[in-house]
């Protein structure tokens, strides 16, 4: 097993991709208000905070709260203000009062970052949050707390991620100026000079509402200064910190608008922006491709901040009990889906104008390995194993198993290798085994054999355009049909002059701007894989050429104008299941070579007979006008390879919680080879609701679910029951997923008066167990909460292969028979 003594992080370039991060799975905002992002909607949470606008709210990489602020006070996770958490310098209307990041390379410190409002100087302080005080509860640390960065700044303050993707630029602006200050935040703390950009314009002495809002890929930074009128957006070079390219954003309005929230898309392609101004108010999406401007939504209501969930949506607060929803962000004009009111708070709480400050920072893991999971990479490939010191680690020494003691080793052939690390915050060795394989052409189609003619109807006849097998693989036979689309006589196609002179074909767009997964008129090629006993199959990429010109050419002589589609989309399913969709990729007017990379994909392991579909589908034209619409496409190619068989010594871990965030301690997570959980392995949560399993076999299957069937009357109540009457009368029906399962007391599948008798039979002594149940049920994260059907309830987790770098697999617990959450947990 590998041990966990040494929290130090490792970058493997060129192999394994870092763990997804959840730092933002919580959200704490408003009058109490709050929300869950580790379920499927988000769930409503109740919080000790109470704030008209800026906070901010920071979870662990597992997606566990760890605390959050309004910039005044700081509350832990168990919404109890921590000791020194008082007296910050946060102003209380302030747009954005506090801001954390956790300083780079710390496994353990974060920066909060707070400005004050118009009722005082206005400026920017931070103070240093340290998780190891408390108990593991986190507190200040003494004589870091309220430290002054600058005077006379507005209500501003954001965070981007340094171009090396460890630092962090803390970016703010101050009064009676058009200066950005830009700060950056390193493993030694937060420099004293910053990077001043004079650009835009003047903020006066008292333009202090509006926020800065960078977008997600850091080069963009929108800004506003709500009771000047001012809205801008700039250029932001990461790299250096210089803000540039000022774009007045009330040019696109042609009128005064006082914005207040700020939001870009997730893709960036869009932004949008909310207003307060003292008549109606409006929600508007501006296109900075076409400069178009929609109007969402119309209000006499003042509308506050807009903020990115982790989700990909975006919130919109307004005081209330709920919270307007963008479902698809990245959607032109209103297939944006703006809904109002489209999730509900918890009963007692509510916003008002502020959402928490997004962080941009991946930080430490506290189960990240120093050297990674073991990997398998392609033939010619390297990989720089680069070891990161955390500063809370200092002295450290470094000896790998040739002698020498570098930060960064690069490898390029197989061999299970070891590194041996000693510091202050303990000693480790760590183990890594590097194998290689061959990516070799599976399927390969030149299109050289097109034909298209309508004379004979060839080009509705896609039977010339034929797979060719490179490579033929000693572990696995593999067949493939010609391409093809379905049904032809709706889709043609024609042939073009391709890559190098040589011939190719084009086909027709599909005319929405909506990626539509599995249209006909996608080009569709079906490869079957048949490993032979005992062999395993890694498809390991998919290439192809394409091209969308402004005018068509046809082999046989036809040329004119091309209403070219701007964005194709892929799509792959495999065995009838999809298992990768990548859209709004955008076209290029000229032959272009695009590449997709699987090697880290479990999904495209495969064992047994599996037939792979592949689905490209050109979209969104161009709208020039022109008849024609064709997207030109040559040399498909499929990459694979057999895997050499052996342990990857894979890794499962995860959280368990309430859907209040509360972690559950003395699960019982079990994990199995099969179904039925004969011959299970188990692994018990701790204080943290954490749990982990090891030195699992990277190529077997994998079913896990938690168990916990103690202390059967906790959180059951007389208050339970009546609950359960008002939703059986239809006096106060039940609203989420999580409600019908505490209900289900007697494990039917549904909520009736039987539910009632077991429930009052528990509470007089007569039994002392829930009749076909457990006293809690466990599902897997994320999943849909929403609905109504217990019979939707996910609770075994399969996963077929691991992935080298194993993921978080989270599970929220359900209280059997506490419908009001006043379970006790220690």
């Amino acid at each position: 097993m590998k041990p966990l003594l040494l929290l130090i992080f490792i970058t493997i370039s060129l192999s394994v991709p870092s763990k997804a991060q959840h730092q933002n799975n919580y959200w704490c905002f408003g009058s109490s208000a709050g929300l869950n992002f580790n379920t499927t909607p988000p769930s409503p949470i109740t919080s000790s905070i109470f704030t008209f606008e800026g906070c901010a709210t920071i979870s662990d990489p597992g997606g566990k709260l760890l605390f959050y602020t309004d910039g005044r006070k700081i509350w832990d996770r168990k919404h109890m203000v921590m000791p020194n958490g008082t007296g910050l310098m946060g102003g209380f209307s302030s747009t954005q009062s506090a801001l954390i990041v956790p300083l780079p390379n710390s496994v353990s410190k974060y920066y909060i970052f707070t400005t004050q409002d118009y009722a005082t100087d206005g400026g920017l302080s931070y103070s240093v949050v340290d998780m190891n005080l408390n108990g593991g509860f986190g507190d200040l640390i003494i004589g870091n707390k309220n430290i002054l960065v600058i005077d006379q700044t507005s209500e501003k303050v954001t965070s981007v991620l340094h171009a090396n993707g460890i630092d962090v630029w803390i970016i703010t602006h101050t009064l009676s100026s058009n200066e950005f200050l830009a700060y950056l935040l390193t493993s030694s703390g937060l420099s004293a000079t910053p990077v001043i950009s004079i650009i835009g314009a003047i903020y006066p002495s008292d333009g202090f509402p509006g926020p800065i809002k960078p977008s997600h890929h850091g080069q963009k930074i929108a800004a506003s200064c709500t009771n000047a009128g001012i809205a801008e957006l700039f250029d932001f070079n990461s790299s250096n910190g210089v803000i540039s390219n000022s774009i007045n954003l009330n040019d696109f309005f042609n009128e005064y608008n006082e914005v207040y929230g700020i939001e870009f898309s997730p893709n960036d392609s869009l932004l949008y922006i909310s207003t307060s101004n003292t008549t109606t108010n409006n929600i508007f999406q501006i296109d900075f491709f076409s400069g178009q401007v929609i109007i969402l939504n119309s209000s006499l209501l003042v509308f506050g901040a807009l903020q990115k969930g982790p989700d990909q949506k975006i919130y919109l607060s307004r005081s209330g009990n709920s919270l307007d929803v963008i479902h698809k962000p990245d959607q032109k004009g209103f297939e944006c889906n703006y809904e109002e009111s489209g999730i509900n708070l918890k009963i007692n709480t509510s916003a008002f104008y502020g959402l928490p400050a997004y962080n941009v920072y991946s930080f430490f893991t506290p189960f990240s390995e120093i050297l990674g999971s073991d990997t398998t990479l392609c033939e010619g490939s390297t990989i720089d194993l680069h070891i990161n010191i955390s500063k809370d680690c200092d002295p450290v020494s470094i000896l790998w198993n040739d002698g020498s003691t570098d930060l960064v080793k690069t490898f390029d052939h197989p061999g299970i290798y070891w590194v041996e690390v000693e510091s202050k915050c303990g000693h480790i060795v760590d183990t890594i085994h590097i194998d290689y394989m061959s990516c070799e052409p599976l399927v390969y189609y030149d299109l050289e054999a097109c034909v298209s003619n309508m004379q004979d109807g060839t080009n509705m006849d896609y039977s010339e355009l034929i797979p060719a097998y490179p490579t033929i693989l000693p572990c696995a036979d593999i067949s493939a049909t010609n391409v093809f689309r379905a049904p032809p006589q709706a889709n043609k196609h024609s042939c073009t002059p391709g890559v190098n002179e040589s011939t190719a074909m084009c086909i027709s767009s599909h005319p929405s701007c909506t990626y539509a997964p599995g249209h006909q008129a996608s080009l569709v090629s079906e490869i079957e894989i048949t490993p032979q006993q005992d062999s395993n199959v890694l498809v390991t990429g998919f290439t192809f050429y394409e091209k969308a010109p402004p005018t068509f050419s046809w082999i046989n002589g036809g040329t004119g104008p091309n209403n070219y589609p701007t964005k194709f989309g892929i799509r792959i399913l495999k065995n009838g299941n999809e298992i990768y969709r990548n859209e709004e990729i955008l076209t290029t007017q000229s032959w272009s070579l695009k590449s997709f990379d699987f090697r880290n994909d479990s999904s495209f392991r495969i064992n047994e007979p599996t037939l792979f579909r592949i689905e490209l589908l050109p979209y969104c034209p161009v709208g020039n006008g022109a008849d024609v619409s064709a997207w030109d496409i040559d040399e498909i190619t499929l990459s694979g390879g057999c895997i050499p068989h052996q342990n990857l010594n894979s890794t499962i871990t995860g959280f368990v919680y309430t859907e209040e965030g509360e972690a559950i301690p003395r699960v019982e997570m079990q994990l199995a080879e099969n179904p039925s959980f004969t011959n299970k392995f188990t692994s018990h949560t701790d204080v943290s609701g954490a749990y982990l399993f090891e030195q699992l076999d990277g190529y077997n299957t994998y079913f896990l679910k938690g168990y916990k069937n103690d202390d059967v009357l906790n959180g059951v109540s007389a208050i339970d029951l009546i609950l359960i009457q008002k939703h059986l009368l239809g006096i106060s029906p039940f609203t989420s997923l999580h409600q019908y399962i505490a209900a289900d007391v007697n494990h039917s599948g549904t909520v009736n008066a039987l539910d009632l008798v077991a429930l009052q039979k528990l509470l007089l002594g007569i039994s002392t167990e829930f009749p076909g149940n457990t006293s809690w049920r466990f599902g897997y994260m994320p999943q849909d909460m929403s609905g109504q059907n217990i019979g939707d309830f996910k609770e075994i987790y399969n996963n077929e292969y691991l992935d080298p770098d194993a993921p978080f697999i989270n599970f929220v617990g359900i209280k059997i028979g506490d419908l009001n959450g006043d379970v006790k947990l220690d």
